[in-house]
């Protein structure tokens, strides 16, 4: 039985990329419309190994499903085919310059991240909601803004964020404060 582990990554040239690695063969499929004017900066899972969010340069925030079955052909070993759809897209005009995204859960009993926080490197921030792809909050955080991440924990979700040797900052995403 040979063992594999599956990667979705994104490059500058716009291309997102389904690796699935094993002992045998590497395979690489690649998804999209190459153009660095679109490159990828920035993806996160919403539903693991199903749903991915995708922040591009062009301000674009893109939602892919992957499919997966079984390929139960003798000549297949059992391998499993993986298939990205892009299903809904969002431009989010006041990120001008955006540089990273993250999802989060706002209910802890779900496994489903709904909301999206992304942002710029100037501070402009938003929150998407992911499940009706429209936008709830923007937001100017006192940037630079390079790094971010979020505590998810539905009752306190925090974002850490930081760059450009600036002090570490939080902001309360449930009550829309810096601390």
């Amino acid at each position: 039985m040979s063992h594999h582990c599956s990667i979705l990554t994104g490059d500058e040239t716009g291309l997102l990329k389904y690796i699935r690695i094993n002992e045998n063969n590497n395979l690489i499929t690649s998804y999209g419309e190459q153009s660095r004017s679109r490159g990828i900066i920035g993806l996160d899972w919403i539903v693991r190994n199903k749903t991915s969010a995708v922040l591009r340069t062009n301000s674009n925030i893109e939602i892919w499903n992957v499919e997966t079955k079984s390929d139960d052909n003798e000549d297949s070993n059992n391998e499993e085919q993986h298939k990205l759809t892009l299903t809904r897209q969002i431009h989010v005009e006041s990120l001008t310059q955006p540089t990273g995204c993250l999802s989060y859960s706002t209910n802890s009993n779900s496994n489903i991240n709904d909301k999206l926080i992304s942002y710029s490197n100037d501070g402009t921030s938003v929150i998407v909601d992911l499940l009706r792809l429209n936008l709830d909050h923007t937001m100017n955080l006192k940037g630079p803004i390079s790094c971010g991440n979020i505590n998810n924990n539905s009752t306190s979700n925090l974002f850490a964020y930081g760059g450009n040797e600036n002090d570490l900052k939080i902001f309360d995403i449930n009550s829309l404060k810096n601390w």
